[in-house]
């Protein structure tokens, strides 16, 4: 039942892999989109929103950093695998006690009955803290071919999405070539050869954005990613699902009550990634609030600025007219 057993659980555990895979990519747009507002202070001089900028960049690296060590660090995991097996071994022992017994074999039911008792020892000698959902920080590390399998299909999703932007960039470049075109023969027929020369200067640089973009385009269809890394996965999870239902459906009595909360640990490290998905899912929001506030104060400083030098050239331009009325006033007295 053990190899029923890792073909299902390497299907179901696949989803919480796509879930950090995504929330890795969502933290990732994250702080691009804070190293773009760094950079927009740092050219408009403003210390305060550089400094802001800075606190959330530094957050969203170190979740990124976090999330990196928990997922490569192997602590917890190891002695979490060899509790997993002796329990395993406990519970095939007494599989085959059940078994013994309804045959009358008592020399093997004592023999099974010893085993238990040391396999007991063994789980004991364990620390409390292996049950403890929070000491298991590498989850993924027990669904090695489940990891494979998002990873790749992860890859592939985000080959799309760049082949989808550099596709839509490409036609917007050659619609604006287009009418750069329209304009030099406008330009022309007008005799303007300045602005003749400015526009084809444009369409070189347009031209030779096309081919940057070109060359991108290239190697995202030559990457090698497949859109299905192991067609057989599903069905093998399946398959592992249906031995499992066949297996417990031939056996004739239930798993003794004393090993109900060894178990349970699977449940409740299940329960531990789905808490700190919630907790990694309320930063995300909380940093998203803080942008789009950081934006918003950005755009109305520029506003206030550009309406404080239009009041200001407005007045320099009105006191400039009335003292120049004035000195008309002067020099032509009335008669």
């Amino acid at each position: 039942i053990s190899m029923y057993r890792e073909m299902y659980q390497e299907k179901q555990n696949k989803r919480p892999i796509d879930e950090y895979l995504n929330e890795q990519e969502q933290l990732q747009a994250l702080l691009l989109q804070a190293e773009g507002m760094k950079e927009k202070a740092l050219r408009h001089n403003d210390r305060e929103a550089y400094l802001k900028a800075s606190t959330v960049a530094d957050r969203l690296q170190k979740e990124i950093q976090d999330q990196d060590l928990a997922e490569s660090s192997p602590a917890g995991t190891a002695m979490y695998r060899e509790a997993e097996t002796v329990v395993r071994q406990i519970k095939e022992a007494n599989q085959l006690r059940l078994m013994a017994e309804e045959s009358g074999n008592t020399a093997v039911v004592e023999r099974l009955d010893s085993l238990q008792v040391r396999l007991t020892a063994v789980l004991e000698s364990f620390p409390p803290e292996i049950y403890n959902p929070s000491g298991f920080v590498n989850y993924f590390d027990d669904f090695p071919v489940g990891k494979y399998v998002a990873e790749k299909q992860h890859q592939y999703d985000l080959m799309l999405e760049q082949y989808d932007a550099i596709n839509s960039e490409l036609g917007r470049i050659d619609s604006l070539v287009s009418v750069t075109d329209n304009r030099i023969a406008t330009a022309k027929s007008e005799r303007n050869f300045a602005k003749v020369s400015q526009l084809e200067m444009k369409r070189r640089n347009l031209v030779q954005l096309r081919k940057r973009y070109d060359e991108l385009f290239v190697a995202v269809n030559e990457s090698d990613v497949a859109p299905n890394p192991y067609p057989e996965f599903d069905r093998w999870g399946d398959l592992g699902a249906f031995g499992i239902i066949s297996v417990y459906f031939d056996q004739k009595r239930a798993m003794q009550g004393e090993l109900t909360q060894v178990s349970s640990v699977l449940d409740e490290v299940n329960q531990s990634i789905d808490q700190r998905k919630q907790v990694i899912e309320d930063k995300i929001k909380k940093i998203e609030a803080e942008i789009r506030l950081m934006t918003m104060r950005a755009r109305m400083e520029e506003r206030a600025r550009l309406r404080a030098e239009r009041e200001r050239a407005f007045k320099e331009s009105y006191f400039d007219t009335r003292e120049s009325e004035a000195s008309e006033d002067e020099n032509n007295p009335q008669q």
